[in-house]
């Protein structure tokens, strides 16, 4: 926050001072002026000078002003007026006196402490009270808007010194006909309060913004980040991973909240979540990988001959036994599994895996599409080797079955 050494003039506001500032827009405290000394504290959310010729980002900017006007609740901070001055495009919205919930979550953090939780389940309330309104609202038609806001963060949830809690900065919300659609393989969002289901691109509908408030409440109760990597990457293989284990201090945290034991009867240890490979396979649960299980075709080129192309059936399931996948392999489909043995995931980004026989070789595998749901074809017989040349035609019988009916593995 920088106080500016005097008011600036902006349109029919006058600037006062920065209270932040992003890699697209700054938003500053304002105050405008009336008849009679009438004045009123507001905030000003203005496009930086270098993203004004971003047109796309113009579109979702007065996307935000034109789905936000339209709610008017208590906790969400309410929009006033979008408008432009000079080349500058801006909104003025509800100024909250007070703090993000980053900060203050980060500010107890570093004191050790967590939030109590009568307040910590107080704020995630009244942001559900605003979600719930946003989900449910209704244009003048009496139709459902579908709004998502898709951006739930301790960054966009704002406590007031009185209080008060608003929502804020539905910037990349998605409502059925606004003006600008998400770019397929473009995030949008902080990536460590995305559902699976938002980080694949997947369509997503209101209960991706509860899964958002799941995280945040967590995170509140126990005082440590839920998704959280040393990369952008790595911090979206944990959501895509849906899972991790509870530490006992956070067990215990989270039963002070719930008021019920979360575990065993005797009393040591948190609970062991079911369905979850241990932590050397890459500590996946089985519904993040269970798109994998199936029957392949496997290509891998021969060591010894650069012309050749080695093929054979694997197959990958879910062995409940040792709670993780594993995969075995035949020369062809008629033949007994000649090798076997696990499969980790050390990047749940959806397509590379590494496999361990049980001879301990390892190799990256690489599937070719992201949905695994069909068995290979019988008619598929052949063994072991073919070259680039002499690989069947695609109108044969058998190569048609197995382009309708299988997936290819790449093995590296």
């Amino acid at each position: 926050m920088s106080t500016l050494k005097k008011p600036v003039p902006f349109g029919k506001y006058y600037l006062l001072e920065r209270i932040n500032v992003g890699g697209m827009a700054e938003v500053f405290k304002a105050k405008t002026f009336g008849v009679e000394g009438f004045e009123r504290l507001l905030a000003v959310k203005r496009i930086l000078p270098n993203i004004a010729e971003d047109e796309e980002f113009i579109t979702m900017f007065i996307d935000e002003a034109k789905i936000a006007v339209q709610l008017q609740h208590a906790n969400i901070a309410q929009i006033f007026d979008l408008g432009k001055v000079d080349d500058s495009y801006f909104i003025a919205l509800e100024y909250v006196n007070g703090r993000d919930l980053r900060s203050i979550f980060d500010r107890m953090r570093s004191r050790g402490e967590a939030l109590p939780i009568a307040l910590a389940c107080h704020v995630m309330m009244q942001v559900c009270e605003g979600l719930d309104y946003a989900h449910n609202k209704r244009d003048g038609q009496g139709r459902e808007l579908h709004l998502i806001h898709r951006d739930i963060s301790p960054q966009n949830v704002l406590i007031g010194y009185d209080g008060e809690v608003k929502l804020i900065d539905f910037g990349i919300a998605k409502a059925a006909g606004k003006a600008s659609t998400t770019q397929a393989g473009i995030l949008k969002g902080k990536f460590g309060y995305m559902s699976p289901e938002q980080v694949r691109g997947l369509p997503i509908d209101k209960r991706s913004d509860i899964f958002a408030v799941g995280i945040v409440l967590y995170e509140l109760l126990t005082g440590e980040r839920l998704f959280v990597g040393e990369t952008d990457f790595s911090t979206l293989e944990k959501v895509l991973g849906g899972r991790r284990p509870f530490t006992l201090a956070t067990t215990v945290r989270l039963e002070e909240a719930l008021g019920v034991s979360l575990r065993k009867p005797d009393g040591v240890g948190a609970v062991a979540p079911t369905n979850m490979a241990p932590g050397d396979l890459g500590f996946y649960s089985r519904p993040a990988v269970s798109w994998i299980e199936g029957s392949y075709l496997t290509l891998r080129p021969s060591f010894s001959d650069p012309q050749a192309i080695f093929a054979y059936r694997t197959e990958i399931l879910w062995d409940d036994g040792g709670s993780c996948l594993i995969f075995r392999e035949s020369e062809r489909v008629d033949a007994e599994f000649s090798q076997q043995g696990l499969v980790s995931v050390p990047h749940q980004s959806g397509y590379i895996y590494l496999v361990t026989n049980r001879q301990g070789q390892y190799r990256l595998v690489i599937i070719s599409r992201p949905t695994i749901n069909l068995m290979i074809s019988s008619r598929v017989t052949s063994a072991a080797r073919c070259s680039p040349t002499n690989l069947p035609s695609r109108n044969t019988e058998t190569s048609s079955a197995i382009s309708k009916s299988s997936f290819i593995l790449c093995v590296m």
